[in-house]
């Protein structure tokens, strides 16, 4: 101590160097620390947007899944409801065709859409959906026809005209026996032999003659009459296709009910609001 007293700016200079290197010294244990501040903060923000990007794909992919199944499951049914009009409204006249075959078009995207996001389960239930549809799609095609021209044929025998009004008597009567016969085989209504084709063929050709000659029916109409044979038949694979179609739908429901996991009463989370870390810091 002698010494720094007897040389006073020597200790006043050692003070001085101290004080600067302590302050050298703090100053890079400082930036140190905030270089690796930085790092940790910069790896947060990485993994938050990576959580936030993998939230919002499962939220979107959820939602999408339910709309486009949803929607299937709709057009399903409006394709059903219009394909049971067949019974009541005039093809030629309604366009009804038309109009199944647009709703059959437009159940194509959807289902093409279904099938692209869906897993397994409900792919399969969605197939099996539409082969069930497109079967009873056929059959009311069919015998929804033959039944519109039974009915209107019925509504002629009162008729004033009394020509009319017989030859719808006669009309009924043939059809009676094409809807209660098929060729080669027993009727499933009367236990009867069947009638041999060449006589099916007869009344077919006499009721393609007689119809057209009714006021308000069309040669289409006279066709779809002339070919009345295994409605019986008709009628009983219609009722097996609609409870087919009822099954398998249901089978859909259920598998699209667990894809979205409806039991569990599962949403997926908002997707959370992705902030700059520097102002999480503030």
């Amino acid at each position: 101590m002698t010494y720094f007293e007897d040389n006073p700016e020597i200790f006043a200079a050692l003070v001085a160097a101290i004080a600067i290197l302590g302050g050298l010294l703090g100053s890079i244990i400082g930036a140190k620390i905030q270089a690796n501040g930085g790092r940790d903060q910069a790896a947060a923000a990485r993994e938050a947007a990576r959580i936030a990007a993998e939230a919002q794909h499962v939220a979107a992919l959820w939602s999408a899944r339910q709309v486009q199944t949803a929607e299937f499951i709709q057009k399903v049914n409006e394709i059903r409801l219009l394909s049971g009009l067949w019974y009541t409204q005039d093809a030629d006249d309604t366009g009804l065709e038309t109009a199944i075959r647009d709703a059959w078009q437009a159940n194509g995207r959807k289902r093409t859409e279904v099938i692209l996001i869906a897993p397994a389960g409900v792919v399969t239930a969605v197939r099996g959906v539409v082969e069930a549809l497109d079967n009873l799609l056929r059959l009311d095609k069919r015998l929804g026809s033959m039944t519109y021209v039974f009915e209107r044929v019925s509504l002629l025998l009162l008729s004033e005209d009394q020509e009319v009004s017989s030859k719808a008597h006669e009309v009924l009567g043939d059809m009676a026996l094409l809807r209660n016969a098929a060729p080669g085989r027993m009727t499933s209504s009367s236990f009867s032999p069947a009638r041999p084709e060449g006589e099916l063929d007869a009344i077919r050709a006499r009721i393609l003659s007689v119809v057209q000659e009714l006021p308000g029916m069309s040669q289409r109409h006279a066709y779809t009459a002339s070919r009345s044979e295994g409605v019986r038949d008709l009628q009983s694979e219609k009722s097996q296709a609609e409870n087919e179609l009822d099954a398998r739908e249901a089978v859909l429901i259920e598998a699209a009910r667990e894809m979205l996991r409806s039991e569990d009463r599962v949403v997926p989370a908002p997707v959370p609001v992705q902030r700059r870390w520097w102002r999480r810091a503030a």
